[in-house]
């Protein structure tokens, strides 16, 4: 009986997980305009950039759960000025909090990977986060554009 329960209860968490994965994939999808950018340092010194782009997240249409990204912004940092255009996939993790994010060049080899932190989400609004290679923290908020 209690390994009935256990199962039932394993079984029931997995099913959950693929929906908070589901959901957070349908939701992020569609072109978020940035509106702020920051990057901390691994001092806890940050620096807030000028910055204009966005970043267009499409929705899966097969069964991979990898989707198609592209992101154009142009920043303007006090130490740091450029511009970032990339295109890649996208894949939102189980827990719906995380999505691995890999840029690929136009051989379709990997140029870089990312795991992003979603900390916010909703019909407009959407907040995240990484680390690069330097352990600078990046945190981006976007609005969702019409």
């Amino acid at each position: 009986m209690i390994k009935q329960i256990l199962f039932l209860s394993v079984f029931l968490m997995s099913l959950s997980s693929c929906d908070k994965q589901k959901r957070t994939t349908k939701k992020i999808d569609g072109e978020w305009e940035i509106s702020v950018y920051k990057i901390t340092d691994t001092e806890g010194l940050a620096e807030y950039a000028v910055c204009s782009g966005s970043y267009v997240f499409n929705s899966c249409n097969n069964k991979s759960n990898a989707c198609d990204y592209t992101c154009n912004l142009t920043f303007d940092f006090p130490s740091n000025t450029g511009t970032s255009i990339e295109t890649g996939t996208f894949e939102v993790l189980s827990d719906g909090e995380f999505m691995d994010v890999t840029c690929l060049n136009s051989l379709n080899e990997i140029i870089s990977a990312y795991n992003y932190r979603i900390l916010t989400l909703t019909k407009t609004d959407l907040q995240l986060e990484y680390s690069d290679l330097n352990s600078k923290l990046h945190s981006l908020i976007f609005k969702k554009k019409k």
